[in-house]
């Protein structure tokens, strides 16, 4: 009897048990959703610990996929939360996520225009980025707008004529990523690019990104996260530096309800030092960008543990007064000559023509100079200040938190009272004439998936060679091209359809591929012939091309791409000249030829322009 009481317990205890270990098993999709919670609170450890025991219990690839993208932004966060900035906020609305945008002040009226446009024709709707931003007068865009693959990247459109612009091209290979580039805004130098995007490093949903022109490169630079707290796990979407230099707009998701944006009005700051986060301040708030004490009442009680004693500091502490007071005048003076430029290009453009040479002089001579110089002096002393705040901090005191003066407290009570969120209208779409983009075909012979008909049929001047694969009754289906390309067809006399493919500069390339051709199904395949377009023989074609070779031809030759040429020398060689670009396979090293030039300078000037972009792998070749 003992022992059955005895085995009635030990299965009483293995059931028990048994239900403590499946009461507390949890799926993928519970350690997913506590991962997220813990990553929206900024404890991104904790987060990382959850989502790497999310990844143990999926075997979906799908989830694994979304999962390690959740883990990189919490490792990219406990990155970013090493070295931060702490903007002072002035003042904070809650606007509709529809069309905040409007309520960028210092943007010209009806300077927004909905999307579609004559530069955004896709059907795709994004959830955020609606309108894009057009003034009357200017001669450039940059806009979002979907690619090829569907994600929104950056584009630029010049002017051309009173209503005509050019075909939107991607601004830049650095600021694209394989996810959504939104909101770029371009500083009014045109040499400072701001945007939204969730393609790069980031702590998750849209991060604030700025990307500098470099003049003697040509090109964008790569884009750096503003960091925290700017960039959030939130949605980020403008960061905007208003023209009186002293504040900055900031919208974003990260503490609104849903259908809103939170507008954020920062103090500017021109050089921005990020300092380590100490262990007492917390992440979650700071992100909040919640308005600064002083900015509300003055209480005393926040300086009682800031008393400064130590002689240095005390020292310290008085430069910084002075700093203040200083950097404060600047700003004021800084302010009413931006003001004071704006009224004068106003004055010009309404004076007539005798008028306006003496109001250009006054702005660029006097006003613009007088601008230029309160701006370098006030950058001066900002990093000055910054560098004093960093002493501070590094004694545990936080300069912010020194007592103002009233008269300091006026002033800044002004600057907050002088920005109002007020809405502009929507602008309606203008009559825009946009060029079509000119094709970017590729016209090197090559065997894909399914085969590819010439965009244009019409061949290079010079000589060149095809390879004939058939003459036939009707045009033929891309079925019936097995997977060459690209195929050119052409109408003869007799009402039949000739196919040829391909387009070489050289006997020997077409050779090498001749049996690659007929391989394909096309066993009667043979060479052929044509200078300027009309056919000749072989014989005399190959006679033509030895008197080339003495130099009367040249090309460029691109070499170690034989995974395919990027697109971005596609690029380079066709904003550079309107040659062909013919892929050869010989001896079975693929190598890109750009040609016929003429003369060899032609050549040479393409040759440069790569070379100057960092491309590898080019050089001079003869025809």
């Amino acid at each position: 009897m003992k022992r059955l009481f005895t085995i009635i317990s030990v299965i009483l205890c293995s059931i028990s048990l048994s239900g403590q270990i499946l009461s507390e098993s949890r799926t993928s999709a519970e350690y997913e959703k506590d991962g997220d919670a813990a990553h929206r609170e900024y404890l991104f450890d904790k987060a990382i610990s959850l989502y790497h025991k999310a990844l143990e219990n999926t075997t979906d690839s799908l989830q694994q996929s979304i999962l390690q993208n959740k883990l990189l932004n919490s490792e990219n966060g406990v990155n970013m939360l090493q070295y931060i900035v702490r903007p002072v906020v002035l003042n904070t609305k809650n606007l509709p996520i529809e069309d905040f945008y409007l309520y960028i002040g210092d943007l010209e009226e009806r300077g927004w225009i909905p999307i579609p446009n004559p530069f955004i024709k896709s059907s795709l709707v994004h959830p955020f980025y609606n309108a894009i931003y057009l003034t009357a007068d200017s001669q450039r865009i940059i806009f979002s707008a979907p690619d090829q693959s569907g994600s929104w990247t950056i584009y630029t459109s010049s002017r051309i004529g009173d209503q005509k612009w050019s075909a939107p091209e991607i601004l830049s290979e650095a600021t694209t990523s394989s996810g959504d580039e939104i909101f770029p805004m371009l500083s009014p130098d045109g040499n400072t690019l701001f945007f939204a995007s969730n393609g790069f490093a980031g702590m998750g949903g849209y991060d604030l990104f700025v990307s500098k022109w470099d003049s003697e490169s040509g090109e964008w630079g790569i884009p750096e996260n503003l960091g925290f707290p700017y960039s959030s796990t939130g949605n980020d979407f403008i960061c905007h530096n208003l023209s009186d230099g002293t504040r900055t707009l900031l919208f974003s998701d990260r503490n609104c309800n849903v259908g809103e944006v939170t507008a954020f009005v920062l103090e500017t700051i021109t050089t921005p030092v990020k300092s380590p986060i100490t262990p007492n301040e917390s992440p979650k708030e700071i992100a909040s960008l919640a308005v600064a004490e002083n900015f509300k009442q003055d209480n005393p009680s926040n300086h009682e543990n800031h008393i400064i004693t130590d002689s240095t500091l005390v020292e310290t502490y008085n430069n910084y007064s002075v700093l203040v007071t200083k950097i404060k005048q600047l700003k004021g003076e800084y302010r009413d000559k931006v003001e004071k430029l704006a009224e004068s290009r106003a004055t010009y453009e309404r004076a007539n023509e005798s008028d306006k040479e003496f109001i250009k002089t006054e702005i660029i001579e006097v006003l613009e100079k007088e601008a230029i110089a309160l701006k370098r002096e006030l950058d001066q002393h900002s990093r000055e200040m910054k560098r004093l705040e960093m002493e501070f901090l590094s004694k545990g005191v936080i300069p912010r938190d020194i007592l103002t003066s009233q008269e300091d407290e006026i002033i800044e009570e002004t600057a907050i009272s002088k920005y109002k969120f007020t809405k502009k209208e929507l602008g309606e779409i203008p009559y825009i004439e946009v060029e079509n983009p000119k094709p970017q075909f590729d016209y090197s012979f090559k065997v894909l998936k399914e085969g590819q008909f010439a965009l244009d049929n019409t061949l290079p001047d010079g000589l060149v060679y095809q390879i004939q694969i058939a003459v036939l009754a009707k045009k033929a289906k891309v079925k019936e091209l097995k997977g060459l390309s690209p195929v050119f067809v052409r109408k003869l006399s007799s009402g039949k359809y000739l196919h040829t493919v391909g387009v070489f500069y050289t006997h020997s390339e077409a050779l090498s591929n001749l049996n690659t051709v007929r391989k394909r199904g096309f066993s009667s395949a043979f060479i052929v012939a044509y200078n300027n377009g009309e056919a000749i023989s072989v014989k005399k074609a190959k006679a033509l091309e030895a008197k080339q070779k003495e130099g009367k031809g040249y090309s460029v030759v691109l070499s170690g791409y034989s995974e395919g040429l990027p697109a971005t020398i596609m690029t380079i060689i066709r904003e550079s000249c309107d040659k062909d670009i013919s892929r050869v396979s010989s001896n079975g090293e693929v190598v890109y030829i750009v040609a016929p030039f003429e003369k060899k300078s032609e050549a040479d000037a393409l040759l440069k322009r790569l070379n100057d972009l960092g491309v590898t792998g080019a050089e001079i070749g003869n025809l």
